[in-house]
């Protein structure tokens, strides 16, 4: 997941709904115990089961436990719907768009690269053969973002954040994020779109708010 730049590091960039947070407490507070514990269980009974079994001097009749085989499939059916349940809540969690964000910025991927235009200025970063195009967003505050592709489908992926949505054709997706510190890192296509599919990337400049304004203000007056 982390191709991140060295001045940013994982915990410090997070979206606003903490898609990389979500995620990590959810495998770990949740997945990698249950995980461990059924491991635990599972040697534990072949063990028991090996150890019945050269105890024996004769193969035994089978014996059914109607009352034990019911337990063991409720305790899985419990495990099976703690997980869902904790997981499409996280999912919700992070799916959720901000009503009022501070900056709403409209992404277009096309092959091979991506057009981030602001919305409500002349603000337009376009990438080209020679250009990685940056996406330039402030710190501490909620950013929209509207992707869509222009032919065919891509991935809007930034690994610092875990965070990755597809850009398809013909309509758009819209996310919150918010960066928590300044700092630089990358973001890339992660959907195999064509031959030149590994030199689709972009890069995230996270600046503080006053920062970020003075340079929205003066690339709209360089705009017009």
């Amino acid at each position: 997941m982390t191709v991140a730049a060295a001045d940013l590091p994982l915990a410090a960039a997070a979206a606003a709904n903490d898609s990389a947070g979500e995620f990590h407490d959810l495998a770990w507070r949740i997945y990698f115990p249950i995980g461990i514990a059924v491991m635990v269980a599972v040697a534990g009974l072949f063990a028991a089961a090996i150890l019945r079994a050269r105890r024996r001097t004769a193969p035994s009749p089978r014996a059914d436990h109607p009352r034990a085989e019911a337990l063991y499939a409720l305790a899985l059916a419990a495990i099976v719907a703690l997980l869902l349940g904790v997981t499409f809540a996280a999912e919700s969690r992070v799916d959720a768009v901000s009503p009022r964000p501070a900056v709403t910025v409209d992404v277009t991927a096309y092959q091979w690269q991506w057009a981030f235009q602001y919305a409500g200025t002349d603000v337009r970063e376009i990438g080209t053969d020679r250009h990685v195009p940056v996406l330039s967003v402030p710190s501490g505050e909620t950013v929209n973002l509207s992707i869509t592709s222009r032919d065919v489908i891509h991935a809007f992926w930034i690994p610092a954040l875990r965070f990755k949505r597809d850009a398809n054709p013909g309509f758009s997706t819209t996310v919150s994020l918010r960066f928590d510190r300044e700092g630089r890192f990358e973001g890339r296509c992660s959907e195999f779109c064509g031959l030149r599919h590994t030199e689709m990337r972009f890069m995230v400049r996270v600046l503080s708010p006053p920062e970020f304004r003075d340079w929205l203000a003066a690339r709209g007056r360089a705009a017009t």
